[in-house]
């Protein structure tokens, strides 16, 4: 019970980490790619946080 906490943890930082960086990166390439390039980042973070608040 005690590994559940992180994981929410690091899904809820991924997809906000996504959230974010698909609106900078859409924003900055001005087309829909930048969502796939937020995405990334965001799975990226998620695995981040995922091993930094084990």
């Amino acid at each position: 019970m005690k590994d559940k906490p992180n994981v929410l943890l690091s899904l809820v930082m991924g997809v906000a980490m996504a959230i974010i960086w698909s609106a900078a990166f859409v924003s900055l390439l001005d087309s829909p790619a930048g969502i796939g390039v937020g995405a990334a980042f965001g799975v990226v973070f998620a695995l981040l946080g995922g091993v930094i608040f084990k």
